[in-house]
């Protein structure tokens, strides 16, 4: 079984780039290499404004956990989590 988290991202935007270690990258696709290299990820969609994370429900990882990384992306979200398991920002 899976659960879902919806995250909302106000700082993603189809244009929006941040700093790689080299150059300015695209910022969907650095946050979906970002979440999708958590264990127990088994997909990540990036949307304007809103990133949905699948996790195996054997997982530890929580809305924290993603949370942060975002925020090492230099990107603002927060969460709460439904009763159905899904977490919506």
């Amino acid at each position: 079984m899976s659960r879902e988290i919806t995250l909302l991202v106000p700082q993603l935007t189809t244009r929006a780039v941040i700093g790689g270690s080299c150059c300015a990258v695209p910022a969907a696709e650095a946050v979906e290499q970002t979440l999708a290299e958590w264990p127990g990820v088994e997909r990540v969609v990036v949307g304007q404004g809103r990133v949905d994370v699948v996790i195996d429900d054997a997982s530890r990882l929580g809305a924290a956990d993603l949370v942060w990384s975002l925020r090492m992306l230099g990107l603002e979200a927060t969460a709460i989590e439904t009763p159905c398991g899904k977490v919506l920002i």
